[in-house]
């Protein structure tokens, strides 16, 4: 595991979510695509979550305490139970910037982590730690591609009665 790459890359996804924040309307802040879709505020409510009660949490067990069972998380319930619609856009990126850094900072001290050692999972089966950093940079990319997508809908619907199928 070349965790250098991944903490790198994890850093990067940082400073793309900040900038991919910046500089939001109110309008684009709290605009949903679809009524089950999540705006912006939720996705990086949803980030600031994962950062600080999955990935890093679970990583944790699976390396220290792999027989112990994994605390429960619900991403789709947290949007109401934590709140999301109520929350400062700049307060949640703030949060998820401090939260990625303190998990870079653990991630640097695991060096000689062995990156191997499973949990057995319920649903899932063997997961290794491993599997568990890849999927959270993975998940990086997934919510990068999301916000994006997001920022295209608007655009498609602010432009109207225009078009965007030169660009397209």
């Amino acid at each position: 595991m070349d965790l250098t790459y991944f903490v790198d890359k994890m850093r990067q996804n940082a400073k793309t979510i900040e900038t991919a924040f910046s500089c939001l309307t109110e309008e684009e802040i709290y605009w949903h695509p679809q009524p089950e879709k999540w705006s912006l505020l939720d996705i990086i409510c949803h980030l600031y979550d994962e950062e600080h009660l999955d990935f890093r949490v679970r990583i944790d067990y699976t390396l220290f305490r792999p027989r112990e069972q994994w605390p429960a998380i619900d991403p789709e319930g947290w949007v109401t139970a934590h709140n999301y619609a109520e929350k400062s856009l700049e307060i949640m990126l703030k949060n998820f910037l401090e939260e990625r850094e303190k998990s870079i900072v653990w991630l640097e001290k695991l060096q000689q982590a062995d990156w191997h050692c499973a949990h057995v999972h319920p649903q899932f089966g063997e997961i290794k730690a491993g599997d568990l950093l890849s999927a959270w940079l993975a998940h990086d990319y997934l919510h990068l591609r999301q916000i994006m997508n997001t920022k295209l809908s608007y655009l498609r619907a602010k432009a109207l009665p225009y078009s965007l199928r030169y660009a397209e």
